[in-house]
């Protein structure tokens, strides 16, 4: 399936050359939301066998993006001096708790009200 985020480079930007067909293979461009190419320092490579602590991109707000060793992102550091960290998503618990306490919040006070009822009635009623 080809990458949906790259476009093929220029002609004259030929990488290398297909062994089997003798064709030029063209790299890839990283294109960001508008359409502008990527810069290569700002995304890390894993074809160089070197993965930076860091890269510095000085675009939209963005100063520095700190990687870990598997390529996820660390840390962003804003223009303005911020560190933003990644926050993960909600376990399976926090949504199964939506859908729960509504039905809690309804169900306790109705059973302490029938509760209540109950012993009061059986403290009323005169012994037979």
């Amino acid at each position: 399936m080809p990458d949906p985020y790259a476009a093929m480079a220029e002609p004259n930007d030929w990488e290398d050359v297909d062994p089997k067909t003798m064709k030029p293979i063209k790299k890839k461009v990283y294109l960001d939301d508008n359409g502008n190419p990527i810069s290569q320092s700002s995304a890390p490579s894993l074809t160089s066998g070197h993965v930076p602590d860091a890269s510095t991109v000085n675009k939209d707000g963005i100063a520095v993006i700190r990687w870990t060793k598997s390529l996820a992102v660390a840390s962003i550091e804003t223009q303005d001096g911020q560190t933003l960290y990644p926050t993960p998503a909600p376990g399976a618990w926090s949504y199964l708790a939506i859908a729960f306490l509504p039905l809690l919040g309804f169900f306790t006070p109705w059973g302490a009200v029938r509760a209540i009822g109950w012993v009061g009635v059986g403290f009323a009623e005169s012994p037979k």
